[in-house]
């Protein structure tokens, strides 16, 4: 720990990033790997379960207060919408590779964009609406016709996005 109190904010920042991204990817291969075993909702239960007690340890002296909401309503609807974002990417894991799953995922800030503008009365750029098209174009190259034999399960980690756009846009809701 000594290393860590000599690091700028910046840099413990970056590591925080980084640590952050790490863990997220582990998280997509266990859940990859999990899901030629067990069902995804198995695997997204234990994936709560695990979550719920790392949170109660790290929170155990201020969990009370960490509860406490305005809108007790939209939370547990930020809940259920994470709840089936999970629910969705891991059985996207189940019927594709991870990175088809993941790059139809990336559909995820395309649905923030436009409910933003339509819920939230917020701007967006041009070179964003520019970006997000390159975006739209890379998922529907990786949803081509390979994935005919699918069906329907290339459907998951699309749902899997709007859940979590709408998951985005309703915690800026909360915070305004």
């Amino acid at each position: 720990m000594e290393i860590w109190s000599q690091l700028s904010d910046r840099h413990k920042g970056i590591a925080c990033v980084l640590l952050g991204l790490f863990a997220l990817s582990l998280m997509d291969v266990t859940s990859k790997l999990s899901g030629a075993h067990y069902n995804a909702l198995v695997v997204t239960w234990w994936r709560f379960a695990v979550q719920a007690v790392l949170v109660v340890m790290i929170f155990r002296t201020r969990l009370p207060q960490q509860l406490e909401s305005k809108v007790p309503g939209i939370q547990v609807l930020r809940a259920l919408l994470m709840l089936g974002t999970m629910a969705c990417l891991f059985s996207a894991y189940a019927l594709m590779p991870l990175a088809d799953a993941i790059a139809l995922f990336q559909l995820a800030p395309l649905g923030i964009a436009v409910l933003a503008m339509l819920f939230l009365n917020e701007h967006v750029s041009g070179i964003r609406w520019f970006g997000m098209t390159i975006a739209l174009c890379g998922a529907t190259l990786v949803a081509g016709p390979r994935y005919t034999e699918i069906g329907c399960g290339v459907l998951f980690p699309i749902r899997a996005a709007i859940y979590f756009a709408v998951h985005a846009t309703t915690m800026r809701l909360v915070g305004k």
